[in-house]
């Protein structure tokens, strides 16, 4: 395509030569001036910065390892690692749950930290030692137990290991591996002061390594770390010469006699810059050791230079050049630039002159209309980045980062913050099951969502500076920002009671709001969160509007602070309950539930002390099932069934979800075991009748055979086969007494006894259910 230049560019392109030309030559003094003079300077420079980035570096990595050890000192308060885990036995069933808890937190543990390889707890039980690793193993080599005792032998409670060991392989197939490893113990106490497991945490080898190369921004050179005797214990380095250099920077140190430092080592032709500190572990000191060729250092300054040189010097000649040829060439960047962003448009008309500048300026006016777009479509995003922001605060999420950086995260979001407090406000929806709701269950979400927007429009016309985060399980927040010197307790008072009135004539639904007291820490919001959900709990337990101000005097945790009253479990409810549950009787249990949840709701009771009741309760009921031999887990399908009890707040919930989610499941599979034990313990007694029917056997004899009272065998009998067991009994012996009138010849008294009757009371049994006697029987049968 032919191109049509406009005037303006042959005269931008002269212009262009001539300050080409000019530029070229002090570009090139000034590199000669870097590459001789300034090089020298630059490297001091260059390294003391490099000292600077390893102690910052170096503190980093401090507090990684001072975290671990945080960690696992928490961790070692586990409440599975209790004391009765060395009187265990875990080949019980009834002791799989404790060992898939032990297992699934050392798989937390394991993932907790990026420099953990391995997490292994050593029990020393008073049978057998055992180990989790994180799979239960029981230790039967004399050499594992022996490394694993020496460890509690040893005086520290919390140490860090670096000697060879097996320990790492305890776990493994073939033999154990014997490289060293690093390793953080923490000893499990118990009661009486005394250790009866080790908690041990093994690190990545390589991630460890990782972490030390991370102290110098250079791939060249050596990085280690010495333990407290200056032996290595992580090298980045291979081979005999590099041992042999790092015994070299390990002597230097030595005599040096400080803590830490920096020098410049010259070592077969090569100048090294060293810096070296330590690391307080545990009573230990670490040292790190850093070693960068200074020619990495100031590599890159002679390269600038000589590129700088080099270019300039081109620059020169190509000006030489370029004064003879056409200005074209020296043109074509603009020109290319132009083509680029006119893209596939041609020219309009062949004596088309473009301008190219103005072109420039339209370019630039679309790419600002572009990011103006970009900026409103942010501001769109914004709210909802907002309350994602706010989430992760008050859930605790951003504890790594201090006062300063949340707040300038806040300011950055549109939040004034500056000399102000913070309150929390937690707004709770019950009611949802009564008849006047507008929403039904499994409508939680879109009850939350239209009682946020409520809120949103009650906080605009009270509140100053605000923001509302739903939880969508019926539980909206309100976060009030105001100033110091504000009084708040009347402003949120009526807040309150003005969103109160707002949400429950909208929605039908009864409203709790519960006040924090107020902060100057944002920091400080995640346990103001928490507190003010425990708050939430001193509610009254009915589906009425409510306000619980924790600034207020009378706010208390004993929930009987107020009425004086002793309410205590109904625990004569509790045992006809579980005694109901042993018997079967559904219709009894469904109407205990409501008779218990009326009692313990009645009167001015709170919300958490109804639910540690309902908790309570399910506990027993739960005891229950697992006499009867039914596996919980099994028969509620692994569903977390305390939690999903302990966010029920209203108590007509609280009585549905205890029939359907316990009592039915329970029933159902009661009876489909029943009818099961049932059929076999009838199929027993009859098999016994049938080989025993010549001896004085009774209901009670038979009873006692198939495990079980003679009144349950009685009412199964009678359910399996349609008669009572008696006449069962009484119609077999007749059978077998005429089978031997038939074929035998035996007299009448012989054949009484040989199917378990008296002479006497056998004619009048055989003639009540034949109508004629045994000697009538058999002559009729021979005449016949």
């Amino acid at each position: 395509m032919r191109k049509y230049p406009s005037s303006k560019g042959k005269y931008y392109r002269k212009t262009l030569l001539v300050i080409l030309f000019a530029a070229s030559i002090p570009g090139l003094l000034a590199s000669l001036g870097i590459y001789w003079f300034a090089a020298g300077a630059i490297k001091d420079d260059m390294t003391e910065l490099h000292r600077k980035q390893m102690e910052e570096r170096a503190a980093g990595m401090d507090d990684l390892l001072g975290y671990l050890e945080q960690s696992i000192a928490s961790w070692s308060l586990e409440s599975s690692f209790g004391e009765d885990l060395k009187n265990m036995d875990f080949s019980l069933p009834a002791n799989s749950n404790e060992m898939r808890n032990i297992s699934q937190v050392l798989h937390i543990i394991h993932g907790s930290h990026p420099l953990i390889s391995q997490v292994q707890l050593y029990i020393q039980h008073e049978k057998e030692p055992y180990l989790f690793n994180p799979q239960l193993t029981y230790l039967h080599e004399p050499k594992l137990q022996h490394e694993y005792e020496n460890l509690l032998t040893r005086p520290e409670r919390f140490m860090w290991s670096t000697q060879p060991t097996v320990l790492r392989g305890a776990s493994q197939e073939g033999p154990a591996k014997k490289e060293p490893v690093i390793m953080l113990s923490h000893k499990i106490i118990g009661a009486d002061g005394g250790s009866f497991g080790v908690l041990m945490v093994t690190l990545v080898p390589e991630k460890l390594l990782d972490q030390l190369m991370a102290l110098t921004p250079y791939n060249e050179g050596s990085v280690f770390l010495l333990d407290e005797n200056m032996k290595p214990m992580v090298s980045s380095n291979d081979g005999v010469e590099a041992e042999v250099f790092e015994r070299s920077l390990r002597e230097d140190i030595l005599k040096t006699g400080q803590p830490s430092g920096s020098s410049i080592k010259e070592w077969r032709g090569v100048t090294y810059s060293v810096s070296y500190n330590t690391f307080d572990r545990l009573g230990e000191q670490w040292t790190y050791v850093a070693a960068a060729p200074m020619s990495v250092i100031t590599s890159s300054v002679e390269l600038i230079s000589t590129i700088i040189f080099t270019i300039s010097l081109l620059m020169l000649l190509a000006a030489l050049f370029l004064s003879w040829i056409a200005s074209r060439h020296i043109y074509s960047p603009v020109e290319q630039f132009v083509t680029l962003l006119r893209g596939n448009r041609q020219l309009e008309s062949p004596g088309y002159a473009i301008d190219e500048f103005k072109l420039f300026e339209q370019e630039w006016q679309e790419i600002s209309l572009e990011s103006k777009a970009l900026q409103l479509r942010l501001e769109e995003e914004l709210p909802r980045i907002k309350e994602s922001f706010l989430l992760q605060l008050v859930q605790g999420h951003l504890q790594a980062y201090s006062e300063k950086d949340i707040r300038e995260r806040m300011k950055h979001y549109g939040w004034n913050v500056s000399d102000r407090k913070f309150t929390f406000i937690i707004v709770q929806l019950t009611g949802q099951s009564g008849i006047h709701s507008r929403f039904d269950i499994g409508e939680e979400g879109l009850a939350a969502f239209a009682a946020a927007n409520i809120i949103e429009d009650t906080a605009r016309d009270h509140l100053p500076q605000y923001s509302v985060l739903s939880f969508h399980n019926l539980m909206i927040g309100v976060l009030v920002i105001q100033p110091l010197e504000e009084v708040q307790q009347n402003g949120l008072q009526s807040f309150a009671e003005a969103l109160t009135a707002a949400v429950s004539g909208t929605l039908r639904l009864a409203v709790t709001v519960t006040i924090s007291q107020p902060t100057t820490l944002v920091r400080s919001l995640p346990n103001l969160f928490i507190e003010v959900n425990q708050a939430a709990t001193l509610r009254l337990f009915r589906d009425e509007n409510q306000i619980i101000d924790m600034n207020q005097e009378y706010v208390q945790w004993d929930e009987h602070a107020e009425s004086g009253k002793n309410t205590n479990y109904p625990f004569a409810l509790d045992r006809e309950m579980t005694e109901a549950m042993r018997m079967g009787e559904q219709e009894k249990m469904e109407l205990l539930v409501d008779e218990f949840l009326g009692e313990v709701s009645a009167g001015h009771e709170k919300e958490y002390w109804v639910q540690q009741c309902v908790l309570q309760l399910y506990g027993s009921m739960q005891y229950v099932i697992l006499q009867t031999g039914i596996q919980p887990h099994q028969l509620f399908k692994g569903k977390n069934m305390y939690e999903q009890l302990s966010i029920i707040r209203e108590p007509r919930m609280l009585s549905q979800w205890l029939k359907a989610c316990v009592i039915h499941p329970y029933m159902e599979h009661l009876k489909k075991r029943t009818n099961i034990q049932m059929k076999r313990m009838v199929e027993e007694t009859i098999r016994y009748v049938h080989l025993h029917y010549m001896h004085d056997i009774s209901l009670d004899s038979c009873a006692r055979k198939v495990g079980t009272t003679p009144y349950t065998l009685s009412r199964l009998f009678k359910q399996v086969t349609g008669v009572n067991f008696v006449d069962y009994l009484t119609d077999y012996r007749v059978v077998r007494a005429k089978e031997l009138l038939r074929t035998t010849n035996l007299k009448i008294h012989e054949i009484a006894e040989g199917v378990g009757y008296k002479h006497s009371y056998f004619n009048r049994i055989f003639k009540k259910y034949e109508g004629m006697t045994p000697s009538e029987y058999r002559d009729e049968w021979r005449a016949g």
